[in-house]
C-alpha cells in the first residue's frame, strides 16, 4: 500500500517503485544503495558515465525530457550536450536548445545519444541521413553507426 513506509506502483511510464523512508531508515532495507538492485543500479550508472567520458566531439541527445535531463546530470554530460532533439516544440532543457528532428542530419553531432531509447529503432529508422554515431545508454550501452552496430 501507500501508507507509511511502504511501497507501492505507480502506472507512470510502466510502473515505478516508490519507498518512503521511516525515521532515516528505507522501508524495504537499510538504506537504498545498500540493496542488491540499487547496489548494482549504481555501479551501472557509475560504469555508463566512464564510457560517456569517452565521447569526443560534439555530443546531442534526442528526446528531451525530464529523464534526460536527470541522465545528462548523472553521467557527467552537463555542459557537453549541445542540443536535444524532440518531436515536440520545447522550450530548453537545463539551458540545451531543443531542436527539431528535421534539423539532426543538418547539424550533424558526432555522437547522438537516445534518451528515449524504447524508441531507438523507430528513431534511428526516421534519421537516415544522420552520418554520425547512435549511443544507446540503457537499458544495455551501444554505440551504433547508421543501422550496424560498431
Amino acid at each position: 500500500g501507500w501508507g507509511e513506509g511502504g511501497s507501492g506502483r505507480s502506472d507512470s511510464k510502466g510502473g515505478s517503485l516508490r519507498m518512503v523512508s521511516r525515521r532515516g531508515h528505507w522501508a524495504m532495507g537499510t538504506g537504498p544503495t545498500s540493496m542488491p538492485p540499487f547496489g548494482a543500479f549504481k555501479d551501472r550508472l557509475r560504469e555508463l558515465k566512464a564510457e560517456m567520458a569517452g565521447l569526443k566531439g560534439t555530443i546531442a541527445g534526442f528526446g528531451a525530457s525530464v529523464g534526460a535531463s536527470t541522465l545528462i546530470r548523472q553521467l557527467g554530460l552537463a555542459g557537453r550536450v549541445q542540443y536535444l532533439f524532440d518531436d515536440e516544440s520545447k522550450a530548453p532543457l537545463d539551458g540545451i536548445r531543443v531542436a527539431a528532428p528535421d534539423l539532426l542530419a543538418e547539424l550533424s553531432p558526432d555522437w547522438c545519444i537516445i534518451f528515449a531509447w524504447r524508441y531507438a529503432e523507430r528513431i534511428m529508422e526516421r534519421n537516415p541521413d544522420y552520418m554520425g554515431k547512435w549511443v544507446i545508454p540503457l537499458p544495455q550501452f551501444q554505440i551504433k553507426q547508421g543501422y550496424g552496430e560498431i
